[in-house]
């Protein structure tokens, strides 16, 4: 799989998170597309229960993040989240524990300015901003 020009192999779980990303970042432009100044509840285009969500943002360290969300993260370091700036990790919670992790790229969808954010359920709820290259930038509403 080729990211940024750049060679790394990922897992099958790595993979099925590209994949969800993908999902995910079509189903907020689509929903983005036909409703441009219509909140996102993240909670309604889900198909599983989560309690919050915590963006991590490119180059995030993973021995960093562990220390600061008090959990084992190891899975992680295979995704290239502390070697590329073209990703966001949107990581899904429930009772504490990581129940999955979507890749994001940045050139669709980016959630930087949500980086080092804990958002819960309730306050997962998004509008819609274009930045200078019109990527799509999500803010909690």
């Amino acid at each position: 799989m080729f990211i940024s020009g750049f060679t790394f192999w990922a897992s099958s779980s790595d993979v099925k998170a590209i994949e969800e990303g993908k999902l995910l970042s079509s189903t907020i432009n689509k929903h983005f597309a036909e409703n441009p100044n219509k909140p996102l509840y993240l909670n309604k285009i889900t198909a599983f229960n989560w309690d919050n969500i915590y963006i991590a943002g490119s180059y995030t360290d993973i021995e960093r993040l562990e220390k600061t969300l008090e959990i084992h993260l190891t899975q992680l370091k295979s995704t290239g989240i502390e070697q590329h700036d073209d990703i966001n990790l949107v990581l899904f919670f429930e009772s504490n524990k990581l129940l999955k992790h979507i890749t994001i790229s940045r050139g669709i969808l980016d959630f930087s300015t949500l980086s080092g954010k804990n958002i819960t359920k309730e306050n997962a709820v998004f509008s819609l901003s274009k930045n200078k290259t019109s990527t799509l930038t999500l803010a909690i509403k």
